[in-house]
């Protein structure tokens, strides 16, 4: 806003004033739709996270699994039964 606008007639002043708080409404209401999407990507994040882990966790399951039935004398079968420190 210019200086002229706040130092104008009581009407101008009037005029800036509704428009200044028109154009905050709509940016509190952008602001607010940001938010949310914000809010929504985290939760997505969240749960692709989740799946993953998931998956992993899965994963390091039937690696262990195949170890465990390698061939005797190999490097995995003799690594699957090495105790965990």
């Amino acid at each position: 806003m210019d200086r002229s606008t706040v130092t104008g007639s009581p009407k101008e002043r009037a005029d800036a004033i509704a428009k200044v708080a028109a154009e905050l409404a709509v940016a509190i209401q952008e602001l607010e739709i940001a938010a949310s999407r914000r809010a929504d990507a985290s939760r997505e994040e969240t749960s692709r996270r989740n799946n993953v882990n998931a998956l992993q966790k899965r994963m390091d399951e039937l690696i262990t699994l195949e170890k465990q039935s390698a061939p005797r004398d190999t490097d995995w079968c003799q690594k699957a039964r090495q105790p965990v420190a």
